[in-house]
């Protein structure tokens, strides 16, 4: 993710500053005495409107470019969703303030003479809320699925450990259902007909195979699986990896 994973993690930054701000603001007005501290947080939303607007458009292109690659990646799409909780604390900061400037007419602007500065905030917010709708939606629900996919395939490794060397659960996970390989070739130990029917219960092709493990000969040397040479000449059922196979479904 790279320079991505600054951009949001400075938007991050920014929205949880501005929040805390908003905050201040808030408590200042229902104080109804020294508005000190409001008057401060006034002065730094002022400073750092226009950064907030450039850090949101340029998190908002990033999501935009790298899309596909954040719903596929856990680790890109937690980032992604850790940006959407921020942004929407941030959403409900401003609207509580809004609500209490419903109900005290006039309030911000008797306590502040630049207090104006909210308004340009929820005109931000309405236009960004519209463009992040759908990753608004979108990431959380990809971020469960992440989750409950690593739920379901937590403990395939150690259940596969006489048939593949040097893989984890997630090296597994990536390889089953996004076809990526993490961390490097794995060792294929076990026979190679067995491999061709691990390659066919989760649709993985002969190179993306031969792409994530290493396989031997017969003489110990490295070698490749040949899915028409090595295929399974028997029942699925009948096979010792069968059972394990059986209890991973995509």
């Amino acid at each position: 993710m790279g320079p991505g994973r600054t951009i949001i993690d400075q938007s991050i930054s920014s929205l949880q500053m501005i929040s805390a701000d908003i905050f201040s603001i808030e408590e200042s007005l229902k104080s109804k005495c020294s508005h000190v501290i409001g008057k401060f947080s006034i002065e730094r939303l002022w400073m750092a409107f226009s950064d907030l607007s450039e850090k949101l458009s340029s998190v908002y292109y990033f999501v935009c470019d790298n899309w596909g690659n954040i719903e596929s990646n856990p680790i890109f799409c937690r980032e992604v969703l850790s940006f959407v909780k921020s942004f929407q604390i941030f959403d409900e900061a401003l609207n509580s303030l809004g609500n209490l400037m419903d109900k005290n007419a006039g309030c911000l602007e008797s306590a502040y003479t630049d207090g104006f500065i909210v308004y340009e905030y929820f005109a931000l917010l309405n236009s960004s809320k519209s463009r992040f709708s759908e990753v608004i939606d979108r990431i959380p629900q990809v971020c469960d699925m992440h989750s409950a996919r690593r739920t379901r395939f937590r403990g395939m490794a150690k259940d596969l450990k006489q048939y593949i060397k040097g893989a984890n659960d997630e090296f597994l996970d990536r390889l089953i259902h996004d076809h990526i390989i993490v961390g490097g070739k794995a060792e294929w130990i076990g026979p190679k007909n067995e491999a061709t029917l691990f390659a066919q219960k989760y649709m993985l092709s002969q190179k993306i195979m031969n792409d994530a493990f290493i396989f031997y000969g017969r003489n110990g040397s490295c070698s490749i699986v040949q899915f028409s040479k090595d295929k399974c000449c028997n029942e699925k059922e009948s096979y010792r990896i069968w059972p394990i196979l059986s209890k991973y479904s995509i």
